[in-house]
């Protein structure tokens, strides 16, 4: 039997605004206990790969090699324990 509960293991926000405050810098889902084998993406409306990191510390910091990227709506993929465990949805780059 499998025991992994996506709502006991993490977080994902809604939204984030990388600007010159200090909070909200990088997008990132906030982990409730450890997690193996981790994987994260994120992607434009088009479907072009922006991001990735096996890092569950790292995150996104709403730019594309070196370019402020648009304000709007993305995608995020996240996959857990060897792809057992798949995550899709969508969020908000604020400018």
């Amino acid at each position: 039997m499998n025991s992994f509960s996506f709502l006991n293991a993490l977080f994902v926000p809604i939204a984030f605004a990388p600007n010159a405050n200090p909070l909200n810098q990088v997008y990132r889902p906030a982990l409730k206990k450890p997690l193996r084998d981790y994987h994260f993406r994120i992607y434009n409306r088009w479907g072009q790969l922006l991001f990735y990191i096996q890092d569950p510390e790292g995150g996104w910091d709403g730019t594309y090699r070196g370019q402020l990227q648009q304000e709007g709506v993305y995608v995020y993929a996240i996959e857990l324990d060897g792809a057992s465990y798949r995550f899709r949805g969508t969020f908000y780059l604020l400018r």
